[in-house]
């Protein structure tokens, strides 16, 4: 008896019919019957009784049942198990990254890299501190928004994405008295490291603009919607800004670089040495093929 047999029996439980049980699994009725019948005949008990067109647990099917159900269970754990053990035999490579990089990763990066014999674990670190750990070693891959010029670094880097950021206003907040108009309007802020705050925080400042309203947005996608409908302005990418219809950048507000970059040093594992650089690919593969549908915030 294999639990493919459990499987079958647990249906015929929940449907009460041989036929509709049958068809979960693409079986003819008779095919299953004799899957039946052989484990009746094993027990040497009925497992199932008929009343009316339905079939019902005997007290004995009841506790058969019940006990599939936890053998079933129990395989599921131990096969669990056993893949949690294979992934942490495997090498790791240490991948550190800000927070809001971290949920970039996640979503659109990790679904790629099952083909590494790798894994990968994932940390949480200001670019400061990812910089540090990197050059000490306990780190292999750094994921780092850099706002501004790109700094002096202890490391290789690979350059992922960079644009400028501008202030995105309503197209027709700027054939009017645009300074005016902002006022009336939400600012959207993202959940983003500390540089990319800082850098809003002193263009909106150098524009003389105060924001009445301040929201947060989920994404870069919703921020421009919000923007081209003529409910908020935003710091987004010029290339955005530039592909967005009723958008429009505020000249008066000073604009800054963003660059999204990949730093690294050669791990000492070999596997990992030889993993880091499919990393890599996956990373710059997925920027420039649209699916990151949202700069790192």
């Amino acid at each position: 008896m294999n639990t493919q047999v459990l499987e079958y029996l647990i249906a015929i439980s929940e449907e009460h019919s041989l036929t509709r049980a049958a068809e979960r699994f693409y079986l003819s009725q008779p095919s299953l019957s004799h899957h039946l019948a052989n484990v009746e005949r094993e027990l040497g008990a009925k497992l199932f009784r008929k009343e009316g067109r339905a079939l019902w647990p005997t007290e004995e099917g009841v506790i058969f049942i019940n006990k599939a159900r936890a053998i079933l269970h129990a395989e599921a754990q131990a096969r669990q198990q056993i893949e949690a053990l294979r992934v942490q035999a495997r090498p790791c490579l240490r991948l550190c990254m800000d927070t809001a990089e971290e949920a970039w990763f996640r979503q659109k990066v990790q679904p790629h890299l099952e083909r590494l014999q790798v894994r990968i674990e994932c940390t949480r670190l200001p670019a400061g501190q990812a910089l540090t750990a990197l050059e000490q070693g306990e780190q292999d891959l750094a994921l780092l928004l850099v706002c501004g010029p790109p700094p002096q670094l202890p490391c290789s880097a690979r350059t992922l994405w960079q644009d400028e950021i501008a202030l995105a206003v309503p197209a027709a907040a700027v054939e009017k008295e645009a300074h005016a108009a902002l006022t009336e309007l939400c600012y959207l802020r993202f959940d983003a490291p500390s540089a990319w705050d800082a850098q809003a925080e002193q263009s909106l400042t150098g524009a003389g603009i105060t924001p009445h309203m301040v929201c947060t947005a989920p994404d870069q996608t919703t921020a421009s919607e919000m923007v081209a409908a003529g409910h908020a302005f935003a710091f987004l990418p010029r290339a955005r800004i530039a592909a967005g219809a009723g958008l429009a950048a505020y000249p008066a507000a000073p604009a800054w670089q963003a660059t999204l970059l990949a730093c690294f040093s050669t791990p000492e594992h070999p596997i990992c040495a030889e993993a880091l650089p499919a990393l890599l690919e996956v990373l710059q593969q997925i920027v420039e093929h649209g699916l990151k549908t949202d700069t790192p915030d």
